[in-house]
């Protein structure tokens, strides 16, 4: 947790499954206020913009690429002090310590703003079951004056991937693995 700056910063780590945005909110500090920025499926126009209102949860939707109203939110969340936590593969892995390509929705956020990227690995959610081990290890944060989009990407990739330990079998009893691992 030393890694992270005392000020705002645009937060990426690798997405394993549903319940890596519950740990990152619970490991990390709570100020300044976090807001996790995903695709929240099943919900009507008018829920988002509940939830939007709300604040906590900012919903994508994929279908409305490049969307204002989600680029203003994140500006005014940047503006306000708040930090962003961001899943940049897009989607979850299919495999602990591999990390997919990222998105470079990030990289725009924290240029933009001038915020530093903090990466962060985390690793034990793609199954989960009672007593299984979950780690997080945050990184040091990447500056982003003068960087460009697309070697920030690259960069914030190759940092999360560096923070994951190496894949070592699972021994003992798996207890409700089947239905932690699948809850949403």
């Amino acid at each position: 947790m030393e890694n992270l700056p005392h000020g705002n910063a645009v937060i990426v780590a690798n997405h394993l499954g549903w319940a890596d945005a519950v740990v990152l909110l619970c490991r990390l500090p709570a100020r300044p206020r976090l807001h996790v920025i995903g695709e929240i499926l099943g919900l009507s126009e008018r829920t988002r913009s509940f939830v939007r209102s709300v604040g906590g949860v900012i919903p994508v939707d994929r279908a409305r690429h490049g969307d204002g109203a989600l680029l203003e939110h994140v500006d005014a969340c940047l503006r306000q002090g708040a930090s962003l936590l961001l899943f940049p593969e897009g989607r979850t892995g299919e495999r602990e310590g591999e990390v997919l390509a990222f998105h470079k929705g990030f990289a725009h956020f924290a240029t933009g703003a001038g915020v530093p990227v903090v990466p962060v690995g985390i690793s034990g959610t793609l199954e989960l079951w009672l007593r299984r081990r979950i780690r997080v290890v945050v990184g040091e944060p990447i500056a982003t004056a003068g960087v460009d989009v697309d070697t920030l990407t690259e960069l914030a990739r190759d940092r999360v991937a560096a923070l994951l330990p190496p894949v070592a079998p699972q021994r003992g009893p798996r207890l409700m693995r089947r239905r932690l691992s699948t809850l949403f």
